[in-house]
């Protein structure tokens, strides 16, 4: 990765749970590559699910992050410069000063960049996607008026059922939009195929415990439980290749139900709205097209529209803009030259390839970290109460520690 000071990475939480272990090395790989560029962090809170995100985990991931050493350019917890309007208190600041020396925190990765921005709010706000609407009511009417997106009247109860009726043909590859000729993806039945991505990434990664059985005490031991899911870290030199790895992952896991096309033909009606609200919006994908990107961690990346993903939501019906949408418009918006996110969403990255297409934004560069699992080999969600950083941090649980821990792994990857 080439240092540069026009290096902009992001945090991009959501207050919807406590962060657990998996975030935490995630959000740690994102911020010492923005430091070992010398550019700027972002600190984005994505907390547009207004009925899941709660003011105290919005607290909580602040206060999560910063007990784990990171720090931030940008963001709305940060204090403006005198003359700029006073954003909304995320959560109370707890900054830890003389933090000890470690591979997680290396001081030759600590610097902020040539235009050092600590204290201020930042030229990009808001920071928080529930302040942030006008910005994705611009972008879907753009989209609107190229007729690249339609209006979806499918409810979710819709969608199992098409997934779930009986066809006589279930092809291997063939065209999520055939349902209406009986041909549904081999793989693409499971709403979010969280069971066949644990099943996959076990296989395809082995897990390697560093730490061995000591546990002297509670944290360590709280520690040393955690240790085997963080211990699936390796470099693609190891065991399998970081193909095979993305493979897995990308045929077993899928952050939404598959769309088998049902309101595609409404796709002239779209000029009719003024608004997106009262109904759900869907992006037509240009099927048979192969969508490519090279990822930082796991290479070369091909997908299929049309066959490994189909038409997928950009507005939801209760009037909130899809996830898709959201985090495309604002790294746009706030010029992200690099996305360090979980692997799971590698699919994801196709989808929104389309949209920085059709937007004409910039396309950043994607760094895909691997998926941390528990003791019993299933990835770590934020139902992992005993995972969570605020738990490991009630139970004595040191930052220190953790951050040598993903330096450990990670940093076999080349590029760190």
């Amino acid at each position: 990765m080439a240092k540069s000071s026009s290096y902009r990475g992001r945090l991009a939480p959501s207050p919807t749970g406590y962060l657990h272990l998996g975030h935490a090395r995630t959000f740690w790989v994102a911020w010492r590559r923005a430091r070992a560029a010398h550019g700027k962090l972002i600190f984005r809170n994505e907390d547009l699910d207004y009925q899941r995100c709660k003011p105290e985990f919005a607290q909580a991931m602040v206060e999560d992050l910063r007990w784990l050493g990171l720090d931030w350019d940008e963001g709305p917890d940060i204090s403006p410069q005198p003359g700029e309007p006073e954003g909304p208190d995320l959560a109370t600041q707890s900054h830890k000063s003389g933090q000890d020396a470690d591979p997680g925190l290396s001081s030759d990765h600590s610097g902020h960049g040539d235009d050092d921005r600590s204290g201020r709010g930042g030229a990009f706000g808001p920071y928080s996607q529930s302040e942030r609407r006008s910005f994705y009511l611009d972008a879907w009417r753009k989209l609107r008026d190229s007729g690249l997106i339609y209006p979806c009247t499918c409810s979710r109860k819709d969608l199992e059922r098409a997934l779930s009726a009986p066809h006589e043909e279930t092809l291997h590859g063939a065209p999520l939009h055939g349902a209406a000729s009986g041909q549904i993806a081999e793989g693409s039945r499971s709403p979010r195929g969280t069971a066949a991505l644990d099943q996959a990434q076990a296989t395809a990664e082995k897990t390697i415990n560093d730490r061995g059985p000591q546990a002297p005490s509670p944290a360590e031991k709280a520690l040393s439980e955690a240790q085997p899911g963080a211990a699936t870290l390796q470099s693609p030199t190891e065991g399998p290749s970081s193909q095979s790895l993305a493979a897995a992952i990308q045929s077993a896991t899928d952050d939404e139900l598959p769309y088998p096309g049902t309101c595609r033909e409404k796709i002239a009606t779209a000029k009719d709205y003024d608004s997106p609200a009262g109904v759900s919006w869907r992006f037509r994908v240009p099927d048979g097209e192969t969508i490519s990107f090279d990822d930082g961690y796991f290479g070369r990346q091909d997908f299929v529209a049309g066959r490994d993903f189909a038409d997928f939501l950009l507005w939801r019906r209760d009037d909130i803009p899809a996830y898709q949408l959201a985090v495309v418009v604002d790294d746009a918006a706030m010029q992200i030259t690099e996305v360090v996110r979980g692997a799971d969403l590698l699919k994801s990255t196709a989808r929104q390839l389309l949209l920085v297409r059709a937007l004409g934004y910039s396309t950043p560069e994607y760094f895909h970290c691997p998926l941390l699992r528990d003791e019993k080999n299933v990835r770590l969600a934020k139902r992992h109460d005993a995972l969570s950083l605020r738990k490991l941090r009630e139970q004595g649980v040191k930052a220190a520690p953790l951050r040598m821990q993903f330096a450990e792994k990670i940093e076999r990857r080349r590029g760190m």
